[in-house]
């Protein structure tokens, strides 16, 4: 491959002698100018002179000297032009302008609600030891913008809780847009929520996710001061990812990259007016139904932090051993509230799963709860009943972000059930298979008011330590 040199050059004095020197031995390419984008290649251009020519003055003394040197040349600048109005740019002190405010706000106060990095320049933050931490930075960009466009592919409430205090004072008197997807299920539902329930503030969504995936991560703060600022990079709307250094993003400045400005401008409108991305209104039951069907139908098909099953058809041989024995239980001494106690490891989950599936073969409609205090059980216990039972589609998240449809079949926290009492709008006969997980200690009387008010064919506890399951006296209860 030949040796290529690229360069975007203004052709100089000096340039042009290098140029004349090596055109015998290389090929030299140029470019003519072109009028209607030249003026800001060439401003550009004599901003590097000013730079270069002043680069010997930088003495506290030299201050007023550097300042007298733009004006010459303003001045220079409108008598060529026969531009009189060049004058109002005329430097008229040593001061930079940093903001306007309410008379009452002190200048401390002001310098705390500032970005550290300026809104005048780019910046690229990357994670350093002396860099402001980027959820930091939009905190002080939010003080100050006149209106905010969120694109980012997922939303995490760790992250929201970051910035939320500031949007909610934002969204008081000003508008808060954001375009956001339901792509892998990694957005979480309430903080969806949280966002689309502030005032003066628009959600849309996508939720075609084999077609459009948006990776986007971009942050815009308007400013009508021409200083508007947006962030873009690697950093959804999450804490890791806003507070730790893998992540880098680059602050734009409308001030020194306006038609970078103006591209996110015009691209953001652009997702806002297509189909693809639809109004999410929390106010709205189907709209909320939407969202949550489509979020666990990703993380189903995504969810890299659940561990995933693989069943065989038939349960290993010492889960079958666990099965036969309930089997006993139930048809020899009518024992239907039972309680597996074996290590951590050996798959309980998964013999529960082939235990209902027997009793579910028998009772096409049965309808069962399985009750966890940890979201991440209850998706891995999710997990397991459709490997057991061969159906993707099989069982409902009720935790967090996500609620049932149906109620049919519903893995729940027992955190939710007892929350404002939720179980009591079932009938004590709706659940006729109940599961109750072994994984927390300490509260009984949570679990003891769920299970007492449910009536279940079958009661099944799941333990690797019987003497620390709290549920262990309730299964004894029901036997009685």
């Amino acid at each position: 491959m030949s040796n290529i040199q690229l360069y975007e050059s203004i052709i100089n004095k000096t340039l042009e002698e290098t140029l004349n020197k090596l055109e015998v031995l290389k090929g030299v390419h140029k470019d003519k100018l072109d009028p209607v984008s030249s003026g800001s290649i060439l401003a550009a251009y004599i901003q590097t002179v000013l730079e270069s020519g002043l680069r010997h003055y930088k003495k506290p003394e030299h201050l007023s000297f550097q300042i007298d040197v733009v004006n010459q040349v303003i001045e220079h600048l409108g008598g060529i032009l026969k531009d009189k109005e060049l004058s109002q740019f005329q430097i008229m002190e040593d001061h930079l302008l940093r903001g306007i405010t309410e008379k009452l706000l002190s200048k401390d106060r002001f310098k705390e609600l500032m970005p550290v990095s300026s809104v005048a320049r780019s910046s690229l933050f990357t994670g350093g030891d002396h860099e402001p931490p980027v959820y930091m930075e939009l905190k002080r960009e939010i003080a100050s913008a006149d209106r905010i466009d969120l694109l980012v592919s997922f939303i995490k409430h760790s992250g929201l809780r970051l910035i939320y205090d500031d949007l909610v004072e934002h969204t008081k008197t000003k508008n808060l847009r954001v375009i956001t997807t339901s792509y892998m299920g990694a957005t979480d539902f309430k903080a969806v929520q949280l966002l689309a329930q502030l005032p003066n503030t628009e959600v849309r969504i996508s939720y075609d996710t084999n077609r459009t995936r948006l990776h986007a991560k971009a942050y815009y703060f308007h400013r009508e001061s021409g200083f508007s600022t947006a962030y873009i990079g690697s950093s959804n709307l999450s804490k890791a990812a806003l507070s730790e250094g893998t992540e880098w993003n680059l602050k734009v400045s409308e001030y020194s990259s306006v038609e970078l400005i103006q591209k996110y401008r015009i691209t953001f409108e652009t997702y806002w007016n297509i189909g693809e991305f639809q109004s999410f209104d929390p106010k709205k039951l189907e709209d909320v139904k939407r969202l949550k069907v489509a979020l666990e139908e990703e993380s189903n098909k995504h969810d890299s932090d659940s561990p995933q099953y693989y069943f065989d058809i038939f349960p290993y041989a010492y889960q079958q051993t666990i099965l036969d024995r309930l089997q006993i239980e139930r048809e020899v001494y009518g024992s239907y509230r039972n309680l597996i106690v074996a290590a951590t490891g050996t798959g309980k989950t998964v013999v529960a799963a082939f235990d209902f599936k027997q009793f579910y073969k028998e009772k096409p409609g049965a309808k069962v709860l399985f009750l966890a205090h940890r979201e991440e059980i209850l998706k891995q216990s999710l997990s397991a009943f459709r490997g057991v039972l061969r159906d993707a589609n099989f069982g409902e998240l009720w935790v967090g972000g996500y609620q049932p449809q149906d109620y049919q079949h519903v893995f729940a926290s027992i955190q939710t059930l007892n929350s404002s009492g939720q179980y009591l709008k079932f009938e004590p006969e709706h659940f006729e298979y109940i599961v109750l997980d072994e994984s927390h200690h300490g509260a009984g009387g949570s679990y003891r008011k769920v299970l007492e008010h449910f009536k279940p064919q079958i009661l099944l506890g799941l333990t690797a330590t019987p003497e620390r399951m709290d549920g262990v006296d309730i299964l004894a209860d029901f036997n009685n």
